[in-house]
Formats: structure tokens, sequence, C-alpha cells
């Protein structure tokens, strides 16, 4: 009676142990389903920022090698393509930009891929500010959506695809 005892107590305590272990995968599967959804998260914010601050070579790290980034007509291929469309326009710039990013959505697909949406306002002001009339920046001059699709990794997620889709753009008095 007591070995049956026994073999009965061993035999709950492994389910007891295996069903732990299978709790704690799956807990540890969420955990890090929540940091890769915040590493693509912050990828949004830093590529704002980045953008503001006219940082092409930081913008462009962003993107995997192979990396595309579209807008309207425009859809540039691979890194250093990016970081050339990027310093291309950061050039011509005659104002500051300030991206504000809401409304971001991510969705892990696979292991090695996830899907994202986020909504942009833009705001542009002058170079140098308290010149100008600065009222008439206080509104967007372009409103826009970001479909995204990230690489995954044990290192975090980078930018496989950036679409800007232009909800609205509203034509800017001179900012000089």
């Amino acid at each position: 009676m007591d070995n049956r005892r026994t073999i009965t107590s061993a035999v709950l305590l492994s389910m007891l142990l295996m069903s732990s272990v299978a709790t704690a995968q799956v807990e540890w599967d969420r955990v890090e389903g929540l940091l890769l959804e915040n590493d693509c998260r912050r990828l949004g914010v830093l590529y704002s920022h980045y953008v503001d601050l006219d940082q092409a070579d930081k913008v462009a790290d962003l993107f995997t090698e192979t990396g595309v980034f579209s807008m309207g007509e425009i859809e540039v291929v691979g890194r250093k393509s990016i970081r050339k469309l990027f310093i291309k326009t950061q050039k011509n710039k005659d104002y500051i930009s300030k991206h504000l990013l809401s409304n971001t959505e991510i969705a892990r697909k696979s292991k090695t891929l996830a899907e994202g949406r986020s909504y942009v306002a833009v705001f542009n002001y002058p170079k140098k500010l308290g010149s100008g009339n600065q009222e008439l920046h206080t509104k967007p001059v372009a409103s826009a959506q970001y479909e995204d699709k990230y690489a995954l990794s044990k290192n975090g997620c980078l930018i496989e695809y950036r679409k800007v889709i232009p909800v609205f753009l509203r034509k800017q008095p001179s900012i000089k």
C-alpha cells in the first residue's frame, strides 16, 4: 500500500512540475512577445526623434539592410538608399519638424515578423524659434498613417518595410 502511495505521489508531483514548467514557458513566451512589441514601438518613437533632429544615419539604422521606405511615388530599397534619401531631404529643410506619434499597434505574425500601424501629426516651425508668425504653425502641416513590417530577432527588431500613407497635407505658409 505504501508503494502505491509513493508511486501515486511521485506521479502527481511529476505532473504538477510538468504543468508548472509548461505554464512558466507560456508566461515567458508572453513576456518575450511584450518585449519585442515594445522594441518595435520604440523604433517608431526613435524614427520620429531622428527625423526631427536631422539624423539621417540614425534613421537609416532603424531599417534592415534590405529595408524599404515608401511614401507616395517614392520607394527606396536598402539601408544605404534610405540614408541617401534622408540626407537629401534634411539638407533641403529650412524648418524644424516635430512628429507626434500615436495609436501604435503592433501584432506579432511569426517568430521573425511583426506588423504595425501608427498615426503621426507633423508640425513645422521656423529654424529660429521666435522668428516669424508662430501662430501660423500651431496646426499640423500633415497627418499620415505608418504601415510597418518589422524583422524580429534575438537582438530585437528593425523596420523591414515602412509605408507612409498621407491622410492630409496642408499647404503651409512660408516659415522663414
